[in-house]
């Protein structure tokens, strides 16, 4: 089975532009998928490690949600480090007809 093939038909339906915003966004989501494995494993070794004492437990949960709720929410982490980042900019989006 040839990879151009396979692929051609996409290309051809929306364009290469089309493509690449559903690459992107297909890429988001296995960002977020992969995130909860490897909060899940973190939670489990600090389990394993800690023998099932429950502090160690609690604190993995814990670091755990605000590592996914920190890859689900980007724009407000970029929002709030942003001023004080040399060159950032704001992720800010503003309604039709206002500006900046």
């Amino acid at each position: 089975m040839n990879t151009l093939t396979t692929h051609a038909p996409v290309l051809a339906d929306g364009g290469i532009i089309d493509w690449a915003i559903n690459t992107t966004g297909d890429i988001g989501t296995l960002l977020g998928q992969v995130a909860i494995v490897v909060v899940v494993l973190f939670i489990v070794m600090a389990a394993i490690r800690s023998k099932m004492s429950m502090a160690p437990i609690i604190v993995a949960i814990i670091v755990g949600a605000l590592l996914l709720w920190a890859v689900n929410n980007p724009e407000v982490i970029s929002n709030e480090f942003a001023p004080d980042l040399p060159g950032a900019m704001s992720t800010t989006q503003l309604g039709p007809g206002l500006s900046a």
